[in-house]
């Protein structure tokens, strides 16, 4: 798989109310993954986010600050994990316990 399949194939795994809620924009294929920018989540202001296949057929995905210094970071994600794993990580636990979340509130 090229980059561009790989990248497209990740963005097509996350829930886009998930993305539209991040107000995730600058989506950007790279070596094996997807780049893109979160702007107001509960966590935070704005972030860059970057999701990898590995070697193991799973993801590791890593969110950085404006000055791009890491602020969190999970290894060996499956795909149908996606979505619940990046939505605990930018939104606050506070947050998801308002709006009860639930691996069902994620599904298309």
């Amino acid at each position: 798989m090229n980059n561009l399949e790989v990248a497209n194939t990740i963005r097509s795994q996350i829930n886009r109310e998930i993305l539209w809620c991040a107000g995730a924009n600058t989506f950007t294929a790279i070596e094996q993954g997807l780049y893109f920018k979160i702007r107001n989540t509960s966590k935070y202001k704005f972030a860059h986010v970057y999701i990898k296949l590995n070697a193991s057929d799973t993801y590791d995905i890593t969110i950085k600050n404006n000055r791009l210094k890491t602020i969190d970071e999970k290894n060996g994600i499956y795909c149908d994990e996606l979505a619940f794993v990046l939505d605990g990580m930018w939104e606050s636990e506070e947050y998801l316990r308002q709006v009860k979340m639930s691996p069902s509130y994620l599904i298309d």
